[in-house]
């Protein structure tokens, strides 16, 4: 089409065709502006759980919890890496679970008009499920933070005073004063800063009915002041993921050597760290 053409084309466009273009034009941009959804890498942290729908929200058996490696990948279908573990923190909840978090780094969409982030057809917001099929593992977990999530927990140490109950003496004399409770990455998690054991006190009760304290010949009571790592949440404190610290709340420990359930009967001042 030569110049005199063009000129002769755009003579013919109408006031009203010049409109209906301006108006096609306008709502595409919108379109755009809206709508367009910007791919890249972000991290986010996963919570790992069971794979069994039914207990969706439980904790890994220790076996499988001990099977994830950083560096691990999974792939999509053209060889390009869709997410991969770049941090690993785990813990025991008792002998035989673990606390896993995942810090993965996945290919996610953002999108303009609703500013989140996406993956797999699913937002990455708070309490979000995910199923990765990595190289070695597949899993499912929980989104708990995320780009742009803004971090309401503050972590503190904390000092609280707890109870053994009826312990079996070879069980009490593994308890020591400095035993210590840490996580994958080396953190603190509890430690025994004082150690108090005694025989066990019990309620028997005489031919007529009295009731009497009186001290058990075997079984000891523990009585431990510990400093425990503790997560506040809106002002509720919480020590090995969602244990809450309350006196009455049963604690686990899980030792090295010994797994010990004492009652929390005191919580002192906090001490910010």
């Amino acid at each position: 089409m030569n110049l005199k053409n063009l000129v002769r084309l755009i003579n013919k466009v109408t006031w009203f065709d010049r409109i209906l273009i301006f108006l096609i034009v306008s709502s595409g941009l919108v379109f755009f502006i809206f709508f367009y959804r910007k791919a890249e890498y972000v991290t986010i942290r996963v919570k790992v759980t069971e794979q069994e729908v039914l207990y969706a929200y439980s904790l890994p058996k220790s076996w499988y919890a001990n099977r994830f490696e950083i560096g691990d990948q999974e792939l999509d279908t053209l060889g390009r890496p869709s997410a991969e573990i770049i941090g690993i923190e785990r813990f025991n909840t008792d002998s035989s679970h673990k606390v896993v978090y995942l810090d993965l780094r996945v290919r996610a969409v953002y999108d303009t008009r609703t500013k989140l982030y996406s993956a797999r057809g699913r937002n990455l917001i708070f309490g979000a499920p995910i199923r990765l099929n990595l190289s070695k593992i597949v899993f499912d977990g929980i989104v708990t933070e995320f780009p742009g999530s803004e971090r309401q927990v503050k972590t503190e140490l904390v000092e609280i005073d707890a109870l053994a109950r009826s312990v079996e003496p070879a069980m009490a004399n593994f308890i020591k004063k400095g035993e210590q409770i840490f996580d994958s990455n080396g953190i603190l998690l509890a430690q025994t800063a004082e150690v108090e054991i005694k025989p066990a006190e019990q309620v028997t009760q005489t031919a007529a009915g009295e009731l009497l304290l009186r001290a058990n010949p075997l079984y000891k009571d523990v009585r431990l002041k510990l400093l425990v790592r503790t997560k506040e949440v809106f002002n509720e404190l919480f020590m090995f993921d969602d244990v809450p610290v309350k006196v009455g709340e049963i604690i686990p420990l899980n030792f090295e050597k010994l797994s010990l359930f004492p009652i929390v009967t005191a919580v002192s001042d906090r001490n910010d760290n």
